[in-house]
């Protein structure tokens, strides 16, 4: 039988009813059918239920998950002569995304910056920069996590460049707010060329003090983009573990 073109690729497969959160066990329930329509033998299929156990085969019928198990062929008494068996030992398979605006590979590079999401308040924001500050060589770039918000903060506020200067004023600092917005301190505004003069960029706010200064909060890639040019990009290994602390 021919696969249907949701289930040909991995992170797209059938999911109903949260059916992969269930934890189903390698035992096919009373209701499922006798035999399966599809089966996958992967590298890992991840469940994502709360004790993250992955397996390594699953058996879909109707677009149904009937079936997982950690054996690879601890369901072949599912496959009859209709079963599509695909034998994978280097696919991954997750769950269909139901958030399709999910940021996987941005959450893991989180995974290894100053956790400012933890901070109540602009003082404690401004003192988890600090603790990063003295266990980080001076000059050396220090990012924030963008996974925060500051209405979560007392003062619900974005923290200034003069605010960021009294974290650290050896290195150059950008906090990352979401995906479009950014704010540096008075290094790292130096070091991307961004002064009282630098115009606004078309898409772009370089939002200022009242006597023009810039407070450091950059709106849109086109305003901070200067700066974060400069930051060195994560490693793979850094990745693969962000990855590894994300699943």
């Amino acid at each position: 039988m021919a696969v249907p073109a949701h289930l040909q690729t991995a992170g797209h497969f059938a999911q109903r009813e949260g059916m992969m959160n269930q934890h189903l066990s390698p035992a096919v329930s009373p209701h499922a059918p006798r035999l399966a329509d599809l089966l996958i033998r992967a590298a890992a299929i991840y469940s994502m239920a709360q004790d993250r156990a992955v397996y390594r085969a699953i058996a879909i019928r109707d677009e149904w998950i009937v079936a997982v198990s950690q054996d690879p062929h601890g369901l072949d008494g599912l496959i009859g002569a209709d079963t599509h068996v695909l034998d994978a030992p280097v696919l991954t398979i997750l769950p269909a995304f139901e958030d399709t605006h999910n940021h996987l590979m941005f959450a893991a590079q989180n995974m290894g910056l100053v956790p400012v999401d933890r901070a109540h308040t602009l003082a404690e924001f401004i003192d988890l920069i600090r603790q990063r500050a003295a266990q980080t060589p001076a000059s050396t770039w220090i990012q924030t996590s963008a996974a925060w918000h500051e209405v979560n903060l007392a003062e619900g506020r974005l923290p200034t460049a003069p605010e960021l200067d009294e974290a650290t004023r050896e290195h150059p600092v950008v906090v990352r707010r979401g995906g479009h917005v950014a704010v540096a301190n008075s290094l790292a505004l130096t070091l991307g060329g961004i002064t009282r003069d630098t115009p606004d960029p078309q898409g772009g706010t370089i939002v200022r003090f009242p006597d023009g200064t810039p407070t450091g909060v950059l709106i849109e890639a086109p305003a901070y983009a200067p700066i974060t040019a400069l930051v060195p990009a994560s490693t793979f290994e850094q990745m693969v573990e962000g990855l590894k602390r994300v699943c």
